[in-house]
């Protein structure tokens, strides 16, 4: 796996709980998350799960491409 992309809120799990259950088999791949409520996540909390980049919804393709390229 070369990046990972995932969303914030998912059924059953949270963005959160996936990036840590990530982390513990991988520390390395990059973590995209995405999110439509930008305005209400404590942000402080990616540097500790992991997040590499977070990107607020409606993502740009163009944006998210170069970011995965750049990964890749």
């Amino acid at each position: 796996i070369a990046v990972i992309i995932t969303d914030y809120t998912m059924p059953k799990l949270n963005g959160t709980d996936f990036i840590r259950a990530i982390r513990r088999k991988n520390d390395q791949v990059p973590v995209i998350l995405c999110s439509g409520n930008a305005d209400v996540l404590d942000r402080e909390i990616f540097d500790e799960i992991g997040v590499t980049k977070f990107l607020a919804k409606p993502v740009n393709l163009m944006e998210i491409s170069k970011l995965v390229s750049s990964f890749l």
